[in-house]
């Protein structure tokens, strides 16, 4: 059986050029961007109604590339609430500009954007994020991958590997 090397990132280390080299990265080697949001439909409070707002502007951005909607209860990292996940085509060069000008990976979390975002390779994680939690990991075959992040300034705090058969699917 294939193993995979799961990376964890600290987050503070995905910002400025480095979030932008990182993000190019996924791009390069992505075909699908899934993400999360939270429910705004009884939005009550301020907060609430303005990240709707901004809610409604990504998701017309992201329209052209949208794919699917799933639910699920074990969302990669995630647990316990059902949650729904959006899956978009990597095709747009407006999302693709989106996703590279957030320039913080921290910035991908409610009140400023949808959150939970992943990148996908040929159905395969090779990117998840769990926002709230501030995890970050990162699913390679290959140690110059790895290489490739620290010599780029980002911080792997740990790293170890799974069975290439235990990495989430779409």
């Amino acid at each position: 059986m294939k193993n995979c090397i799961v990376c964890y990132i600290n987050g503070s280390s995905l910002q400025g050029e480095t979030y932008i080299k990182f993000i190019e990265y996924l791009l390069s080697e992505s075909n699908a961007f899934t993400y999360t949001k939270l429910a705004t439909e009884n939005s009550i409070d301020e907060d609430d109604r303005e990240y709707a707002e901004k809610i409604r502007k990504f998701e017309a951005l992201v329209k052209p590339d949208f794919k699917r909607v799933f639910s699920t209860c074990s969302y990669g990292i995630s647990s316990g609430n059902e949650k729904q996940v959006y899956v978009s085509n990597l095709k747009s060069g407006a999302l693709k500009s989106y996703i590279k000008n957030k320039k913080d990976i921290t910035k991908w979390n409610y009140p400023e954007c949808v959150e939970d975002i992943g990148f996908y390779k040929n159905g395969k994680y090779i990117f998840e994020s769990c926002s709230h939690e501030e995890i970050y990991r990162f699913y390679t075959n290959n140690e110059h991958e790895i290489d490739f992040l620290i010599k780029n300034g980002i911080t792997v705090t740990d790293k170890y590997n799974i069975p290439e058969t235990d990495i989430p699917i779409l």
